[in-house]
């Protein structure tokens, strides 16, 4: 796996290569938008009217990026079901990056930091105390 920085980084890059590129750049999030919420989240299914029209919009000219807090491969498990390809899927929060290009390769962001790890090991304390967990999607 190829490890990537995290994408904030690079926010100002981001949007000026977008800005500058010819295509089209669609980022919906799997929840909610793209399926209804659901009580059982695994039943969180994708409304087949949107996988149509990602099958009429995917061209050469737009980008359809699907993203979520879904850990990469539950999105990708949800999302076997349809005949959509050139996609790219973010999970994560942007953590892990499939591209439409890459076959198939996860592509994650560094580790955590120190302070992010020391962040999560409090939170997770913390929590505990209502009968809530706090868990590593990765």
């Amino acid at each position: 796996m190829t490890d990537l920085k995290h994408a904030f980084n690079y926010l100002c890059s981001i949007r000026d290569s977008i800005a500058a590129s010819d295509k089209f750049f669609l980022f919906l999030d799997y929840d909610g938008t793209l399926a209804h919420i659901t009580s059982k989240p695994e039943d969180a299914k994708p409304l087949p009217r949107l996988i149509r029209l990602f099958e009429k919009f995917n061209s050469k000219k737009t980008v359809i990026n699907i993203v979520s807090g879904r850990d990469i491969n539950n999105l990708c498990t949800l999302l076997n079901s349809t005949d959509i390809s050139g996609i790219n899927l973010i999970g994560s929060h942007g953590s892990d990056i499939i591209f439409a290009s890459s076959g198939g390769q996860i592509k994650q962001t560094g580790n955590f930091t120190s302070k992010e790890s020391e962040a999560i090991r409090y939170l997770k304390d913390k929590v505990a105390l209502y009968s809530s967990e706090i868990k590593n999607s990765r």
